[in-house]
């Protein structure tokens, strides 16, 4: 987990950065955003790259701190292995749901920041579950 949190911290810094340094606001775009011109162009990376966006430090600290929360426990659960393989799954499943219902419903090929797909995801699968077969638990 503390892998991912890394991640998320680093990308979040380059994009505070990307108006001061030439060439890292359109690198950020290109990269780690996630739209349906993205992956209509090849760029299937940011199906994954767009969960670690975050685009204020309250929107990285809530999501860390929810992270950090539910994760310590599942991933004690699961294994590093499956923790982290479940926040990737998560990433490339919401972004294939936002690009299909920003394509369709919306009319507009907007990019999107998905980081807070993991903890939704998380929420859905294990948060009443989990919160029912670990009610005693503490991080």
């Amino acid at each position: 987990m503390s892998l991912i949190i890394g991640i998320n911290v680093i990308v979040f810094l380059a994009w505070q950065s990307a108006s001061m340094v030439p060439g890292l606001f359109e690198f950020m775009t290109a990269n780690f955003l996630v739209s349906t011109s993205h992956i209509l162009h090849w760029h299937a990376w940011t199906l994954v790259t767009a969960a670690f966006s975050h685009n204020e430090l309250w929107h990285l600290a809530i999501n860390m701190f929810v992270l950090w929360s539910f994760g310590t426990v599942l991933e004690r659960l699961w294994g590093t292995r499956v923790f982290f393989l479940s926040y990737l799954a998560a990433a490339v499943v919401a972004s294939i749901s936002h690009c299909a219902v920003s394509s369709s419903k919306m009319r507009r090929l907007r990019p999107s920041i998905q980081a807070r797909t993991w903890i939704v995801t998380v929420l859905a699968r294990e948060g009443g579950p989990g919160a029912l077969r670990f009610p005693t638990t503490t991080a």
